[in-house]
């Protein structure tokens, strides 16, 4: 799942990752094109409820709204 908020003039994006404790994750990392498809540029926390979350701010010319 994930949030997104633009800036004001839109050039930038805060989204952030979230995914459900249910999936029962022992480690989750993000990759994409912003980080080259990387699996360890990216680690995601792992939260208190076992969720894990993380919030980048990206260029909004790489978001698909």
């Amino acid at each position: 799942m994930l949030t997104k908020t633009y800036s004001d003039g839109g050039s930038r994006c805060r989204v952030t990752f979230h995914v459900l404790p249910e999936i029962r994750a022992k480690t989750a990392h993000l990759c994409g094109d912003f980080n080259n498809w990387s699996t360890r540029a990216h680690p995601i926390e792992r939260q208190a409820d076992g969720s894990f979350s993380l919030t980048l701010e990206l260029s909004a010319d790489h978001d698909n709204r």
